[in-house]
């Protein structure tokens, strides 16, 4: 198998399948607010991701600021502490179209599904 970094299925897909993160909140979800979707306009990859991990779905969660940069980034569902440096650091670098979200983007929390998959 081969060792080499792995390519976010998201950074691939960015054409044809358009991924996006959606919006959650801990308020009650009767509120008729519509959540917005958004879309990463730049996406960097990650660097050498253990090869267990090829195939799998990782959560990404974080808040936005105003220019379309993730903070306060926590991957979801992940015991590996290399693999979540790598891909917060990767994430970090990322940079999203906020004409989706507007101004008031700040308070609110996004979750971003990655597919890792093997380097082609």
């Amino acid at each position: 198998m081969n060792h080499k970094s792995l390519l976010i299925a998201a950074a691939l897909a960015g054409v044809s399948l358009t991924p996006v993160a959606f919006a959650y909140s801990s308020k009650d979800t009767a509120d008729s607010t519509p959540i917005p979707r958004i879309v990463p306009s730049s996406v960097v990859n990650p660097r050498v991701v253990p090869p267990r991990f090829i195939g799998e779905t990782v959560h990404v969660a974080f808040r936005l600021d105003q220019n379309g940069q993730p903070r306060d980034i926590e991957v979801l569902e992940v015991n590996d502490p290399r693999l979540k440096t790598r891909l917060v650091e990767a994430f970090r670098q990322w940079r999203f179209d906020m004409r989706a979200v507007g101004k008031d983007a700040a308070p609110k929390r996004f979750i971003q599904p990655i597919h890792l998959v093997p380097e082609a």
